[in-house]
């Protein structure tokens, strides 16, 4: 939940995350001068506060353009900008990593050792080198359903996920699905010249 408030006088942006382990709600704020403008701006300081969450842990949000099924980089800042290269233009599909497979079925997908499954075939190098061992990614798709994207949280060694971090990438997805829908919303409503 991303909101604008007054915090000792000066204007933030607030980013409250409720996480289920703690009844305690952690708050982020960025000053008002150091907010987010443009949707990759956004993408970019969401992922971090989900990584500060999760220490250890990268977080990264890919975009799909949903004409060419073409995958862009919306959000990687933990990732070598060489991995980032790398999946920029993909095209969604089964055996394209974790993103790419869970935004073409539009399902959570597991990746519990990146180095032995099959959906990593053309990317096994890549991961290696940006040290990502673990890959777990969900769909980010608008309200109405439409493909946006997928999001993944990558882990250094081969991992299984809690259900705790399950239910934390789903969040994240739809918090991303929100922030992107409006994004293409206002993009959408800005006249061109």
């Amino acid at each position: 939940d991303w909101q604008l408030r007054l915090e000792n006088g000066e204007p933030v942006v607030l980013c409250v995350l409720n996480e289920r382990r703690e009844t305690a709600t952690k708050r982020v704020c960025l000053p008002v001068a150091d907010a987010p403008k443009s949707m990759y701006e956004i993408l970019e300081a969401m992922a971090l506060i989900i990584e500060a969450e999760r220490p250890g842990k990268k977080c990264s949000i890919l975009l799909v353009d949903p004409e060419s099924r073409q995958i862009t980089v919306g959000a990687g800042p933990s990732l070598p900008e060489e991995y980032n290269r790398a999946v920029e233009q993909l095209m969604i599909g089964p055996c394209v990593g974790s993103c790419g497979t869970a935004a073409f079925w539009n399902e959570r997908v597991i990746v519990e050792d990146i180095q032995n499954d099959p959906l990593w075939t053309n990317l096994k190098a890549e991961a290696a080198n940006a040290g990502v061992a673990a890959c777990w990614s969900h769909p980010v798709v608008s309200e109405s359903g439409q493909m946006l994207g997928a999001t993944a949280l990558y882990c250094p060694e081969p991992c299984v996920p809690t259900q705790q971090e399950l239910d934390g990438l789903t969040a994240a997805a739809r918090m991303f699905g929100l922030a992107i829908e409006r994004s293409y919303a206002e993009l959408a409503s800005i006249p061109l010249k």
